[in-house]
């Protein structure tokens, strides 16, 4: 009778182990939504839930609060990274997921708007931009920004909101658009580039002198690979997997 060796018995456990990887991927994948209400210190405060134009989320209220400076016209604020994000139904993420707000060549503004418009909570503080702090129109500034830790390849929709100055967008090489005052401007089909990140850019319309970032709503699949980067795993999975039985049947034999 033959005796199974110790490293035959690892080997099995190594089994064990890419099965269980495989499953981890192969599970079913689940959308969700991600929110960031930029906040000023002093101002209303962060919104919650859904409302005209946003994407539903259902029963679920959950925003992130981003602080970005002090109220009033307050000026030069160097670039800012939250802390982890969380979805807004409390769903897992594969990664931890930050938003990063910054600016070049100039730091950014923050406003507190005493009448905005609604919903007030997300409008009634927002980062902004504006050319040359007066009347006239000085050269375009570019306020950048980026989504951080988002699964590498998989793919998400962007919603931008903009307060009382429009705007022009950019994200992951789509764009520019043109999201209207106190209005809000949508993407889809972005993919996150190999570090997981999905960046873009906010500036002034043609002929305009400021434009404001109210917040940001990222949606898609933060728990599982897509589809497309299963496909490669997959076969690793099983290739690792064959390899392994067959050494353990020689070690066995």
């Amino acid at each position: 009778m033959k005796v199974v060796r110790p490293n035959v018995i690892r080997r099995v456990c190594v089994t064990v182990a890419a099965l269980s990887l495989v499953a981890i991927f192969a599970a079913p994948s689940r959308a969700a939504i991600i929110s960031v209400d930029f906040n000023t210190t002093g101002g209303p405060g962060t919104v919650t839930g859904d409302f005209t134009g946003s994407f539903t989320s259902g029963t679920s209220t959950a925003w992130n609060g981003l602080t970005i400076g002090g109220g009033g016209a307050v000026p030069n604020h160097a670039a800012v990274t939250s802390g982890t994000l969380t979805t807004m139904d409390a769903t897992s993420t594969l990664n931890s997921i930050t938003f990063s707000l910054g600016v070049s060549p100039q730091t950014y503004n923050c406003f507190t708007n005493g009448s905005p418009a609604a919903p007030a909570a997300l409008r009634g503080d927002y980062a902004f931009i504006r050319a040359d702090g007066g009347g006239g129109f000085g050269p375009q500034l570019i306020l950048n920004y980026q989504f951080n830790g988002l699964i590498p390849g998989n793919t998400y929709d962007v919603k931008f909101y903009t307060a009382g100055n429009q705007a022009t967008a950019t994200i992951g090489g789509s764009g520019p658009t043109n999201i209207a005052a106190n209005s809000q401007g949508t993407f889809t089909g972005l993919t996150a580039d190999n570090s997981g990140v999905l960046a873009g850019s906010y500036t002034q319309q043609t002929g305009v002198n400021d434009a404001s970032f109210a917040g940001i709503q990222i949606q898609g699949n933060f728990a599982t690979p897509e589809p497309g980067t299963l496909s490669l795993l997959l076969p690793c999975g099983m290739f690792l997997i064959a390899r392994r039985r067959k050494q353990a049947a020689r070690r066995i034999a």
